[in-house]
């Protein structure tokens, strides 16, 4: 195993195309960082927090995009690489801007904070005043504006930091009410209401949110009742929107799991090989299958919310098995049971129901 070998390479160098990055346990860097946490929004990284070390979970994040994107698979950072994730994340940058973009923060990958400065700003002051905050018009990032942000993240639930990082902003751009998100039978679930819920990170995502309606819609999810309970098991499966694959699972390197390589990936954790098999039939797609090593990856990128409401409501039939009359908390004891395999995973679901029926009313 190399160590070092990522020493005093950058980002711009591995752009143009005159370094790669690669396994190294030595060197830690920002520029390693920030690919990590584009790795992580993106969902190819396989959890835990971004360290700046080009260890075994980077490396199997960036097989599993270059396999994604029909790229020859190394496990290098080299150009080509670099290219597909700056496609989807813009360009990356080793330390925070002081003008940060809308599009980078909603990606989960910039915040705004006291010292910051721009149009962005300004119309961060905008939304404040939209949603009745005493904001001043600035195009500066300054203690007032950070007090007027504290305000509104205290009114709809979120950490007090005064910073309007992916979750504030979803928040703030949120036009639909708490009321207003189940016409009828079409979900309409926003970033917002996600946020003020308490999921974090990749659920927040623009395209991610588009695809749970796509696929609350689909599977008849499409009550408030169970929106509510479907979202709750989700929250837990997926650590609140960390990681779209299980904490353990990394491509080439096994685990202990029974199942391995057809690990959990997806909001509800789609495992074991015959569920695979099975979901591949359905979506006629044989990368859900083979190369397996990859599959669970390729479900989490590809498929991440259809993959659960097939889950639901195609393989388990949980809109017709689960009884729907019964008490909210026997019926997401019930869920806890058929989708985790035990009950012994029921509180942190049920407190995470509570949380959501208090949003979403």
């Amino acid at each position: 195993m190399a160590n070092g070998d990522n020493a005093n390479v950058t980002l711009a160098m591995v752009r143009s195309g005159s370094a790669v990055l690669k396994l190294d346990l030595t060197t830690v860097s920002n520029d390693i960082k920030a690919i990590q946490k584009a790795l992580l929004m993106y969902g190819y990284y396989p959890g835990g927090a971004p360290d700046g070390k080009y260890g075994s979970r980077t490396e199997a994040a960036v097989k599993g995009l270059q396999n994604q994107k029909g790229l020859t698979i190394t496990g290098e950072m080299n150009q080509a690489t670099l290219n597909k994730l700056e496609y989807w994340s813009g360009t990356l940058v080793a330390s925070p801007t002081t003008t940060p973009s809308m599009a980078t923060v909603r990606k989960g990958l910039d915040y705004y904070d006291v010292g910051d400065s721009g149009n962005d700003v300004y119309t961060i002051c905008q939304l404040l005043q939209a949603k009745g905050i005493s904001c001043s018009l600035t195009y500066s990032y300054n203690n007032n504006v950070k007090s007027a942000v504290q305000q509104f993240q205290t009114m709809v639930g979120l950490t007090s930091d005064g910073k309007v990082g992916q979750g504030t902003l979803a928040a703030l751009e949120d036009t639909v009410s708490d009321t207003g998100w189940l016409i009828g039978s079409t979900v309409n679930l926003t970033a917002g209401k996600l946020a003020r819920v308490g999921f974090i990170n990749i659920m927040l995502r623009s395209d991610i949110v588009f695809l749970l309606n796509l696929a609350l819609n689909t599977y008849h999810i499409n009550t408030k009742q169970k929106v509510r309970h479907f979202l709750a098991q989700c929250m837990k499966e997926i650590d609140y929107g960390n990681t779209l694959t299980e904490y353990t699972y990394i491509p080439g390197i096994g685990n202990s799991y029974s199942y391995t390589p057809f690990c959990g990936a997806g909001l509800l954790q789609l495992t074991h090989y015959g569920n695979y098999v099975k979901y591949k039939n359905y979506k006629m797609d044989n990368k859900i299958e083979t190369p397996g090593v990859y599959a669970t990856q390729h479900v989490a990128v590809a498929y991440p919310a259809d993959s659960a409401g097939w889950y639901w409501d195609v393989c388990r039939d949980l809109n017709n098995t689960i009884n729907w009359s019964n008490t909210d908390a026997q019926i997401c004891q019930d869920l806890t049971a058929a989708i985790y395999g035990s009950t012994s995973d029921f509180a942190p679901r049920w407190a995470n129901y509570n949380a959501i029926a208090s949003v979403l009313l």
